[in-house]
């Protein structure tokens, strides 16, 4: 029975780093896809190139339906009031960034170039390095999988074991 005992534990102990590796997945997928979306805006805002933005657009317009899944996705699984603010004030910042960028967007595609390219780059790519960097970077730094585990033999410790990777 105490090897029961100890296999339900472990069990246990590996479910939970389970959930932390996929959030430190979730999360670093939905910063590379976030990157390359800035790429992707920044080229589109300041090119005047059709064919570029016959190319990138949907890229662009996709991706960001990505890290809208990969953003859901993070919000259930995300536990903790440090991480959860970590992810909310990312949450909060993204917007701003979409809103920015989005102007931006329908500037250039008014003609508007002189202006599309000012609220780039006065507002729309600082407004990214505080989401991009701030906040994603905080949040794999404190990502980690810890793993303890304790043997006991009639109720007495008989063993210690404790492991952790960093994943950010």
């Amino acid at each position: 029975w105490r090897l029961f005992a100890l296999n339900r534990v472990t069990a246990d102990m590996a479910n939970a780093a389970g959930v932390n590796s996929r959030v430190a997945r979730v999360l670093g997928d939905w910063l590379g896809q976030t990157q390359a979306n800035a790429v992707r805006a920044l080229v589109l805002i300041s090119s005047d190139d059709p064919e570029l933005r016959r190319v990138l657009s949907p890229q662009l317009a996709a991706a960001t339906q990505q890290i809208s899944q990969l953003q859901q996705e993070a919000e259930g699984l995300v536990a903790g009031s440090r991480a959860r603010a970590l992810l909310n004030d990312a949450v909060v910042q993204r917007k701003s960034y979409l809103a920015l960028r989005e102007s931006a967007l329908q500037k250039k595609q008014a003609g508007q170039t002189g202006e599309a390219l000012a609220v780039l780059n006065r507002s729309m790519v600082p407004a990214g390095d505080a989401y991009i960097r701030a906040r994603f970077a905080e949040a794999m730094e404190d990502s980690a999988i810890r793993v303890s585990l304790a043997a006991r033999y009639d109720g007495v410790l008989a063993g210690y074991l404790m492991a952790r990777a960093d994943l950010g």
